[in-house]
Formats: C-alpha cells, structure tokens, sequence
C-alpha cells in the first residue's frame, strides 16, 4: 500500500473515528498473516515453535486422559482370564522392573563418569558405552581407547612424516654412529695402554 491509499483511507474519517477499524481488515486478514508467516523466515520460525508448544500440550493431555484406558483394555484382550486385580498386580510389577532398570542405569552413568573422566574420555560419549552388564561397558571403553590411541598415533606420524627433512643424500648405515666411535676410541686407548703404550 502506498501513502497516497493509505491517506484516502483515513481522508474521510472523522477527529473521534477509530483508524483500527479502517485500516485492520486491509492489513489484518488471514490472506495478509498466512503470506507473512510464508514468506518471513523469523515469522515462519516462531509459527512453527508455537505449533510444537501446541502439539506437545495435546499429546500431554491425550495421554493423561486416555492412555491408561486404551492400556487396560490392550491388556484385557491379551489377557481375557485374569482378574482386575492380577492386571493391576502386573502393571505394578512392571511398573517396578522399569523403576528398577531406571535406577541402576542412573547408577551406571554415574559410576562411569567418573571413569570417563579419569581417562579424559569425552563425558557426551557415554552414551556410547552404557549397557546393563558392567564387563560391556568396560569392553566398549578399552575398545574405544585402542582404537582413537591408534588413529592419533597414525595422525601424528602422518604429521611428523610431512614436516621432516629430506634425508641427507649418500649410504650413511655404513658410517660408524657418535657412539660407535667413541667407543672404538676408547678400546683402542685401552689396548695401547695395556700393550705398553704409554700411561
């Protein structure tokens, strides 16, 4: 809208008349507010995050009124000769074996923190190593420790080959090292002395 149209709009009104309801249905109608949430990416964002706040808020209450039901009924049908009260006995039973396996994995995770830590292992990887038995854990880490021990050896070696010098030209294994001739100096001294040489 241009200024001109938008002074003709308000051109007619009186001093007391309300400009929201001249100009509202122009710029506030559903076609207007679906093209700015399409074409705006920041618009398009919140819409989309008010959406999930949405959903998520429905599945919640879903849940909560209806999930227990459609449960108990799943298990009547799989279980059509048990009383109410073994269904119940049941779901409490599991009920405790998921508090149970919760509990212990929370015992878990934070045993092997420590352990992480200790061997400076990136604490976001744990999730990498839990399990319900302990000797897979402790696999799962040695394995891990072997195996980024033996990539960074061979990225250092890699790194170390690319910055060395060219080796000298010419057969230098044949050339006695420092230490080979010092010794060999220090036998001959020796046998000069021992054969009369001077003292």
């Amino acid at each position: 809208m241009t200024k001109s149209e938008l002074l003709n709009l308000i051109d007619n009104l009186g001093d007391d008349a309300d400009i929201d309801e001249v100009v509202s249905p122009r710029f506030l109608n559903m076609e207007v507010i679906k093209e700015y949430v399409s074409s705006n990416k920041d618009a398009k964002s919140w819409f989309d995050s008010e959406k999930d706040i949405h959903a998520t808020k429905y599945n919640e209450t879903w849940k909560k009124n209806h999930l227990d039901k459609l449960i108990e009924d799943e298990m009547k049908k799989r279980n059509p000769n048990k009383t109410p009260e073994q269904l119940e006995i049941e779901k409490l039973k599991l009920e405790i074996e998921t508090d149970r396996a919760a509990r212990k994995k929370a015992e878990l995770v934070s045993k092997y923190k420590d352990v992480l830590s200790e061997k400076k292992i990136d604490l976001k990887l744990i999730d990498l190593f839990m399990s319900d038995d302990e000797d897979v854990i402790n696999s799962r880490i040695n394995l891990f420790e072997s195996g980024m021990g033996t990539y960074i050896d061979s990225k250092v070696n890699e790194r170390l080959g690319a910055s060395k010098d060219p080796q000298p030209k010419g057969n230098l294994a044949d050339e006695p090292t420092l230490g080979e001739r010092l010794a060999s100096k220090s036998l001959e001294s020796k046998k000069y002395n021992y054969f009369g040489g001077n003292e």
